[in-house]
């Protein structure tokens, strides 16, 4: 599917996807068109979705735009992301200004969904974070509205967790 005729702030309809690499590429658009926020739940930042060099590279150019950009993001094994070299963690720790990552909460250990939510606007959500069918939609203010909501009760009661702080050498 080509998202990159689909507009973030603009475009209504919803889409649904069933691949992996449908989410991939989704979320590379969805990150490139963003102006200031990024928010994303994730159980282990699923590689294949946010450590593609298309997302990595949208990311990079939104910190370094000029704008007071704000990435948040929830995670429940931070020890795996950071063994496995993730490149968001390594990106968070040479900005660190933009970037906060959180370990959710015991509260939330049975929480298995997927979330990327751009500028309050347009979202990309997994129901269940082991498989990839997922609803995209690059303007829905009324459902982002709820999905910040579950994210700000997970992102207030999460902790930092000194597996995602970069060491310095």
């Amino acid at each position: 599917m080509e998202f990159s005729k689909y507009q973030l702030g603009v475009d209504s309809r919803v889409i649904q996807l069933q691949s992996w690499s449908e989410n991939r590429d989704a979320a590379a658009i969805m990150a490139d068109q963003c102006q200031r926020e990024i928010d994303i739940i994730s159980r282990l930042l699923d590689p294949f979705i946010f450590n593609s060099s298309d997302f990595i590279e949208a990311i990079k150019k939104l910190i370094t735009s000029g704008k007071r950009a704000s990435i948040r993001i929830i995670v429940f094994d931070p020890e795996t992301i950071v063994r496995n070299g993730h490149q968001i963690v390594r990106l968070a720790g040479d900005f660190s200004s933009f970037f906060e990552i959180r370990k959710a909460s015991n509260e939330f250990k049975y929480y298995n969904q997927s979330l990327l939510m751009v500028d309050k606007t347009g979202y990309l959500h997994r129901l269940n974070s082991s498989r990839y069918e997922a609803t995209l939609n690059f303007y829905d203010r009324k459902k982002c509205k709820a999905l910040d909501e579950e994210f700000t009760e997970m992102w207030e009661s999460g902790l930092a967790d000194p597996n995602l702080r970069r060491m310095r050498l």
